[in-house]
C-alpha cells in the first residue's frame, strides 16, 4: 500500500477539504474510493495477507456506508447542508490523513522481512497449563456465582452492565482466556487435553452474547479467529473468502444481539431472529457518527482549554470516582448529556463520534487534521509489532490477537477500544512475564557450564 495508499490518502484529504469548504457531500464518495482502493490493494498483494490497515479501511467502509445509507439524509435535514458538509469533510479528510501517515511511516521505517522471520521463535513456547487452568476456573466460579439466567434474559434498553463496574475486568479475563485457549489448542498435539478451557470459553461467549454489548463479543471471537484461522498470516484467496463469510456471520450476529437486548432472551423466538436479519439496520450499523460531529461543528466545541484532553482519558479512566470526584467523563458521555440531550438521556447513555472525535475536540479542525498523520504512523507501529509477533509460537501473539478487532472498533470509539485493550494487557501481562522468567531459567539450566581450566587454557 505504499504508493497507492499515499495517493488515496491525500486524495481523501483534498476531497474532504474541498467538500467542507464548498458545502457538498463527500462521505459517500470517500466510502467508494476506500472500498475500491482496498479491493485493488488486496488483489495485487503478494503474498496475500490481511494487515491492520486493511481492517482500518474495512471499518471505515462498513461504519460510514451505514451512516450514508441509514442516517445521513436525516442529519442533512436537521443541521442543513453547510454544517453537515463540514462534518463530513472533516471525517473524510482525517481518515485520508491517517492513511497518508501510515504510508509515510511505512516508507520511512520499512519492515525487513528477514527481521520478521528471525523474531519468530523456532520452538513453540506453550503456555503453562496451570495458568490457563487457574484463569478458566476463576471465570467459571464467577459465572456460577454472579451470573444467573434471569439476568441474561432481562430486557435492557441500553448497554449498562448489570453486573457492576468490576465486570470490565471480568470481560477482559474472558477475552484473554478465549485467546489463550485457542492458542493452546492450535499448538498442542493433543487438543482434547483442553476440553475444560474450551467449555469455559464457550460459556464466556454465551454470557457476553447475553450481556448484549457487541464489542465485548467481537474482541473474544476475534482472538479465537486469529489463532484458529491464522488471520494475519499469508492466505490463499479461498481462505480470504472464508474470512469474509465469517465476518458476514459476525455482522449478522451483532444484529441479533441488538434485537435480543431490546426484548430479552426469554422472549426471543427463532422466527423473530431470522426475520430481523431481513432489515437493513440489522446488517448495517448506523452509530450516529456524522450527527455527533455535526453537533460539535455547529456548537464549535473543539479546542476547549477548560477540559482535560480527551485523548488523555485512557491514562486516568481507572481512577475511582470516589477518589477523584471531579474526574472528567469521556467525550461521548458529556456530549450526549450536556450538548445533544435529544429526548430521554439515561444515566449510562453515551454517543460515539468515531476515531476523529477526540482529535477534533483536543486540537480543532486544522491541527486535528495534522495530528491524524500521527494516528496513521501509530497504526504502522502496531503493524510492525504484528509482523514481529504474529506467530502463535510467540507468547506475545496473544497481544497481537486482540489488535484486529481493537483497530476495527477504534474507528467507532478509540478510547473505549484502548480501555478494553489496556484491561486485557493487565490480565495477560503477569502470565506473559512469568512465562519469560521460566524460559530464562530453563535456558540457564540447559546451557552447559564450561570448566574453568578450559576457559583459562583458551585465554592463554
Amino acid at each position: 500500500m505504499r504508493g497507492s495508499g499515499l495517493i488515496a490518502g491525500f486524495a481523501l484529504v483534498l476531497l474532504g477539504l474541498v467538500g467542507g469548504h464548498y458545502g457538498f457531500t463527500t462521505l459517500g464518495q470517500a466510502v467508494c474510493i476506500t472500498a475500491v482502493d482496498l479491493v485493488f490493494d488486496l488483489a495485487r498483494r503478494r503474498p496475500l495477507a490481511v494487515r491492520l490497515v486493511d481492517v482500518w479501511r474495512l471499518a471505515f467502509v462498513y461504519l460510514f456506508a451505514s451512516e450514508v445509507l441509514l442516517s445521513l439524509a436525516d442529519v442533512r435535514q436537521d443541521f442543513g447542508p453547510d454544517v453537515t458538509a463540514t462534518a463530513e469533510g472533516f471525517l473524510v479528510a482525517s481518515f485520508g490523513a491517517s492513511l497518508a501517515g501510515y504510508a509515510l511511516a511505512r516508507r520511512l521505517l520499512p519492515l525487513r522481512r528477514r527481521a520478521a522471520r528471525q523474531a519468530a521463535p523456532r520452538v513453540a513456547t506453550r503456555l503453562s497449563p496451570m495458568a490457563l487452568l487457574l484463569l478458566s476456573t476463576a471465570i467459571l466460579i464467577y459465572i456460577v456465582t454472579a451470573v444467573s439466567p434471569d439476568q441474561l434474559a432481562t430486557v435492557r434498553s441500553m448497554r449498562d452492565s448489570m453486573f457492576g463496574p468490576e465486570f470490565l475486568g471480568v470481560v477482559a479475563a474472558m477475552i484473554v482466556q478465549c485467546a489463550l485457549t485457542a492458542r493452546a489448542v492450535v499448538l498442542s498435539r493433543r487438543p482434547s487435553a483442553y476440553v475444560y478451557p474450551c467449555v469455559v470459553a464457550a460459556l464466556s461467549v454465551v454470557v457476553l452474547y447475553g450481556v448484549g454489548t457487541r464489542f465485548f463479543l467481537g474482541f473474544a471471537l476475534s482472538g479465537v479467529l486469529f489463532f484458529v484461522a491464522r488471520l494475519m498470516e499469508p492466505v490463499s484467496p479461498r481462505r480470504l473468502v472464508v474470512f469474509g463469510i465469517a465476518l458476514l456471520g459476525f455482522v449478522m450476529l451483532q444484529g441479533t444481539m441488538r434485537m435480543v437486548r431490546g426484548i430479552g432472551m426469554a422472549e426471543t423466538r427463532v422466527e423473530d431472529v431470522v426475520g430481523s436479519l431481513a432489515r437493513p439496520d440489522a446488517v448495517l450499523s448506523s452509530e450516529g457518527l456524522v450527527r455527533v460531529h455535526a453537533w460539535v461543528h455547529q456548537k464549535r466545541l473543539y479546542a476547549d482549554d477548560s477540559r482535560l484532553p480527551e485523548l488523555a482519558f485512557v491514562l486516568y479512566w481507572w481512577v475511582p470516582r470516589a477518589i477523584w470526584p471531579a474526574k472528567p467523563t469521556m467525550d461521548g458521555y458529556w456530549i450526549a448529556h450536556e450538548v445533544m440531550a435529544e429526548g430521554d438521556v439515561g444515566p449510562g447513555h453515551s454517543v460515539a463520534g468515531g476515531f476523529a472525535l477526540p482529535v477534533l475536540l483536543d486540537f480543532g479542525p486544522d491541527a486535528g487534521l495534522a495530528f491524524c498523520l500521527l494516528v496513521g504512523a501509530a497504526l504502522w507501529g502496531l503493524e510492525r509489532f504484528t509482523a514481529m509477533h504474529r506467530n502463535p509460537a510467540d507468547p506475545a501473539s496473544v497481544f497481537v490477537a486482540l489488535l484486529p478487532f481493537g483497530v476495527f472498533f477504534a474507528m467507532r470509539s478509540p478510547q473505549t477500544s484502548a480501555i478494553l485493550l489496556e484491561s486485557c494487557v493487565v490480565v495477560y501481562a503477569p502470565i506473559f512475564l512469568l512465562g519469560r522468567v521460566r524460559r530464562v531459567r530453563r535456558r540457564r539450566v540447559l546451557v552447559p557450564k564450561v570448566p574453568e581450566r578450559i576457559l583459562s587454557h583458551a585465554t592463554t
